[in-house]
């Protein structure tokens, strides 16, 4: 019975984080105008981009063709 009662709140609790992750973040307050201006004041700043390639071990020869793709993601973004 008590192992049953665990899983029972464990099962409700797991529902209950994923019901208040769904939650709606609609803020009413008048602060919303300052948010606007500071996101279109940070447009022209640069957005950096990593990656995690293997240059070592037994996938490093996978390294030389994802890193190609990379680049020719970021020319086409730039473009």
């Amino acid at each position: 019975m008590k192992k049953k009662l665990v899983w029972l709140l464990a099962i409700l609790l797991s529902f209950a984080m994923v019901a208040a992750a769904c939650g709606d973040d609609d803020d009413s307050s008048s602060g919303s105008s300052s948010d606007s201006s500071s996101a279109s004041a940070s447009a022209g700043d640069p957005l950096n981009i990593g990656t995690l390639l293997p240059e070592t071990g037994a996938l490093a020869f996978l390294s030389a063709p994802l890193l190609e793709g990379v680049n020719m993601a970021i020319a086409d973004i730039n473009a």
